[in-house]
């Protein structure tokens, strides 16, 4: 089942507290500093850096070597465009910590290996927004929730016989007019944070079941300038017998019953 919000949400609240699980992902958040290799510095605010881990490679000294946690593709001959970002944009004026993608076709994933049981349900959450501007040729990704992981060697592919448990593409206003394909189903407006949620129940017989689960994005292609993430999440929430999609206020409140509303059919495909 998919969720879109235009909110961030940490969870439903009961009278006895979250029903959510906490966050499976290491550094959801984007928060610790990067890998830095010998000679490497940190980001400083408003300033972005590549990621490249190679001392030989093209503007090794004023990139990063890796985001803890996070695997990201492997760095072409001037870097791989994609790394942390410390900015004052978006409502943050003391700075944040997310990252970038910019490349055609990038990714970023993280993978785990929780022990899920049939009922259950995966949650996974992001925020995305872009810095352009409404006359730029558009810019857009991929949100993902996929059971499988990342190919070792193109980490911007998932490995076959992974499954694409859920996706929405998402894109800034102009993304639509300039791009026949893919349409984005979410359009946020510039210098925006909007809030993503892709979910996938697991059933009995269910092939994702004993997989491991991965949080992913992707920039698209033609994506002309940066695309912005932060606050990752993938949570695993029990199965409640007997409980509807739709809860009755009485027992998660009224704004339960609102962020649960837009909820959709998952849809699945294998990745080959």
């Amino acid at each position: 089942m998919k969720r879109l919000l235009a909110f961030a949400a940490a969870g439903f609240i009961s009278a006895s507290g979250p029903i959510w699980a906490s966050n499976l992902l290491v550094n959801g958040d984007f928060s610790a500093p990067p890998i830095l290799g010998l000679g490497q510095t940190d980001v400083s605010l408003n300033q972005h850096k590549q990621i490249q881990p190679n001392p030989l490679g093209n503007n090794y000294a004023n990139s990063v070597s890796g985001i803890v946690g996070w695997l990201s593709g492997t760095p072409e001959s001037y870097g791989s465009d994609n790394g942390p970002l410390l900015t004052d944009a978006f409502g943050n004026p003391n700075g944040e910590r997310m990252v970038f993608l910019e490349n055609w076709n990038r990714m970023m994933s993280q993978t785990v290996t929780p022990t899920v049981t049939v009922g259950e349900t995966a949650v996974a959450q992001i925020q995305f927004g872009t810095r352009g501007s409404d006359s730029d040729r558009g810019r857009a990704g991929t949100f993902y929730l996929v059971a499988g992981a990342a190919d070792p060697s193109n980490p911007d592919v998932f490995k076959p016989g992974s499954i694409i448990l859920d996706e929405v593409v998402v894109g800034n206003p102009s993304w639509n007019a300039a791009n026949s394909s893919p349409q984005a189903q979410v359009l946020v407006g510039n210098n925006t944070l909007i809030s993503l949620e892709l979910t996938h129940e697991f059933t009995a017989g269910d092939p994702a079941l004993g997989m491991p689960l991965t949080v992913a994005f992707r920039i698209a292609t033609p994506s002309w300038g940066e695309t912005d993430w932060d606050n990752a999440s993938l949570t695993l929430s029990p199965a409640v017998p007997g409980v509807s999609d739709i809860p009755e206020p009485s027992i998660f409140g009224a704004a339960a019953g609102l962020a649960l509303l837009g909820f959709g059919l998952a849809r699945r495909r294998s990745v080959r």
